[in-house]
């Protein structure tokens, strides 16, 4: 398996548990990113990200940029 595509594992491993933590005990992830409070697997999926990330939802909504993407995750992220 290519390094790459080791990486690509490990970032959706991340999201994945990541997830699960979140099911475990629901915090914001905003609020998170804001204190510098992230756990692990978040800040390296967040660090995945490109600076100038573009994110279209399943809604339609469009959020630019690796704050704003976090902020779309979030329940308050209707625009």
């Amino acid at each position: 398996m290519s390094q790459a595509n080791v990486e690509i594992v490990r970032y959706f491993d991340a999201i994945i548990r990541r997830v699960d933590t979140h099911r475990e005990n629901p915090c914001s992830f905003v609020g998170a990113l804001g204190a510098d409070d992230l756990d692990t697997d978040a800040r390296r999926g967040l660090d995945q990200l490109h600076p100038e990330v573009r994110w279209r939802n399943v809604l339609g909504l469009v959020f630019e940029g690796k704050l704003d993407c976090a902020a779309g995750l979030g329940p308050s992220s209707a625009r």
